[in-house]
């Protein structure tokens, strides 16, 4: 399936390319490329399967392909495409057994890095609620999830940078899974909220045991949210 040239998808690609180019020495182009797709992932519009050819979406996007095939390699880096031998790729189904191993793997190394963070440095609590209070008044659920990864690993930050590194692996394809379980159902984002507010309690109070039950439950969500195969 390529990408149509017409309809609410080109709008949306369309429409965020021109917002990105606004912001103009802010971002480069490679950058500006990789969020557009990205989010056209994460928010659903690029569904599971969709074809990404580099010359149609640089088309839409107005840019060569240079910038398009480095996103497309970034995305294929974060499991959220699939790179072929036709200048293109596929956006990456989701599927029941790669979710039950992501959330597995999750469940064993986020609570030790969570422990090996504890206590918590101040500054480092205070970019976790900073990105908690920025999650309150997201617009939609690609924002929602890229920035649920960046509280998690601010709070892993004041532990070990080996686990930062190896749960963030984890959790750029688990993002697809946030986002696609907060469209299947808008009450999971305050019940996620609620979380991580429960865990930013538990980390100020350095009590660990009570932090980590928190976020193995947290870790539910997606499971419980996804009628996958």
């Amino acid at each position: 399936m390529s990408v149509p040239n017409q309809g609410p998808f080109r709008t949306e690609l369309v429409t965020a390319a021109l917002e990105g180019a606004s912001s103009g020495a802010r971002q480069t182009v490679q950058k500006r490329v990789l969020q557009r797709i990205r989010a056209a992932i994460l928010n659903g519009h690029l569904t599971g399967g969709t074809r990404l050819v580099q010359s149609e979406l640089a088309q839409i996007l107005n840019v060569s392909t240079t910038p398009v095939r480095e996103a497309l390699r970034h995305l294929e880096a974060e499991g959220l495409v699939d790179i072929d031998a036709y200048r293109g790729g596929r956006v990456r189904s989701l599927s029941r057994e790669e979710l039950e191993e992501i959330y597995a793997f999750r469940a064993i190394i986020e609570p030790e890095a969570l422990r090996r963070a504890m206590p918590i440095p101040k500054d480092v609590l205070e970019t976790a609620e900073r990105i908690h209070q920025r999650m309150q008044s997201v617009e939609g659920s690609a924002e929602f999830a890229i920035l649920n990864k960046e509280f998690h690993l601010a709070i892993y930050s004041a532990g070990s940078p080996r686990l930062v590194k190896i749960i963030g692996m984890l959790m750029d394809p688990a993002m697809a899974y946030v986002s696609a379980s907060l469209r299947e159902n808008e009450a999971l984002l305050d019940r996620s909220l609620a979380d991580h507010a429960e865990i930013l309690e538990a980390v100020r109070r350095d009590d660990v045991d009570a932090a980590v039950a928190i976020q193995i439950n947290h870790f539910t969500i997606p499971s419980e949210a996804l009628d996958l195969d």
